[in-house]
């Protein structure tokens, strides 16, 4: 097993007769990769299963601005958004 930082090349032959020089990495550099990735899906699950403290004013939040909605102005909004779209995004 190679170090980190020693690289091995291989030669490859294409059909049409050129070949060309691949740098493989060496096996450290692959589990040093692979332990990445395995901190970084665990980060991604630890935060998508554990519940948020802002969502129930978030919530309520909602709630209040469902309830406070008059129908000229949902037009409005959406002739805006019709309008503008991404545009002003």
């Amino acid at each position: 097993m190679t170090q980190p930082g020693q690289d091995t090349e291989l030669t490859l032959s294409r059909s049409d007769g050129r070949g060309g020089r691949l740098r493989q990495a060496a096996a450290g550099w692959m589990l040093v990769g692979i332990a990445c990735l395995a901190l970084a899906t665990a980060l991604i699950a630890v935060v998508a299963l554990t519940p948020s403290p802002v969502q129930p004013a978030d919530d309520q939040w909602l709630r209040w601005m469902l309830d406070v909605r008059a129908p000229p102005g949902v037009f409005v909004a959406k002739v805006l958004n019709v309008v503008a779209g991404s545009t002003v995004m």
